[in-house]
This record gives C-alpha cells, sequence and structure tokens, in this order.
C-alpha cells in the first residue's frame, strides 16, 4: 500500500494492451520491472473502526484493502481504498509509477457523489487523484488504448530504421 492511501478528495472530474510480441522489444524493456500480480481474499461484510475513540460499525466493500486500523476524526474520513496499480515507466533518471489506479469511496462524504465508488486516477503518480465514474474510466481506457497503438507503430518505425 502507497502512502497515497492518505489523499482525500482533491479529485477531479474527468488497460490494458496486448503483450509485446516481439522478443526484440521484450529484451529492450529487460530493465523495467514487471507489474506485480496479487490476489485478495473476499472479505466483503462489517468492519468495525473507531471514530474519536467510539467504535462504529460500517459496510466495507469486498476489494477493499486498507485495514481501518486508524482513529478516525469524524465518520466523513472513513474511506475504501482498492490495491493500486501502476504501471512502471522508464524515464531519464529510472523507472516512476505512472497511471496508478485504484478504486475507492466516501461513503460517508456528503458531496455531488453521495459517497459512490470510483476509478481513482493519478496519470503522474504524484498524487493528484482524478475520479473517474465507469463511463470517463473506459473512454479514457479508451484513449490509452490508442496512443499504446499508435506507440506502438513508432517502435515498429524505429526497429525498421536500426536494421536498415
Amino acid at each position: 500500500m502507497s502512502d497515497r492511501t492518505d489523499v482525500r478528495r482533491e479529485d477531479a472530474r474527468i488497460t490494458n494492451p496486448s503483450a509485446v510480441s516481439s522478443a526484440k522489444l521484450r529484451a529492450a524493456l529487460s530493465g523495467i520491472p514487471q507489474q506485480p500480480t496479487t490476489e485478495k481474499a473476499d472479505r466483503s461484510g462489517k468492519v468495525t473502526v473507531s471514530v474519536r475513540g467510539q467504535a462504529v460499525i460500517v459496510d466495507c466493500p469486498a476489494w477493499c484493502v486498507l485495514p481501518h486500523s486508524e482513529n478516525y476524526m469524524f465518520l466523513e474520513d472513513v474511506s475504501h481504498q482498492g490495491e493500486e496499480i501502476a504501471l512502471a515507466a522508464p524515464e531519464f533518471n529510472g523507472v516512476f509509477d505512472v497511471m496508478v489506479t485504484s478504486l475507492r469511496q466516501w461513503p460517508f462524504c456528503n458531496d455531488e457523489d453521495r459517497g459512490a465508488p470510483y476509478l481513482g486516477f493519478d496519470a503522474t503518480g504524484e498524487g493528484d487523484v482524478a475520479n473517474l465514474q465507469g463511463p470517463a474510466a473506459l473512454a479514457f481506457i479508451d484513449q490509452a488504448t490508442t496512443h499504446l497503438a499508435k506507440m506502438r507503430a513508432q517502435v515498429q518505425q524505429l526497429i525498421e530504421a536500426q536494421q536498415s
């Protein structure tokens, strides 16, 4: 779990391309760590949280990985967050996590979403999290898929240029 779990509601409104088919491309990317995969047991149900020292029982969705072990000041501070996934992207000074996503929910927050779950999306890995509802998330994934297809075409051009 990253330190992004305590990011509150600085949310803005607003995936998986096929594996690289070329052995040369895979070899060129050998320095980039592979994406970890984990499976979490279903823990859907109730959890007891502490709000100003008082035990409060709340619903906890199956996808939530938070321990809910802190002492919250307000019931509105109770949130749920799913497992974060990120793309390890190469940069000049190393490899950095980008496109960080997780399911999130602030069930007792009385804002425009009325506490509904959303996809938290941090494009740069810097902690600025956009609140994407299903249709917006799917639209972005379609845009990213198109972008990756264009990147693949560029790499094919690069390989051809290097071979000539």
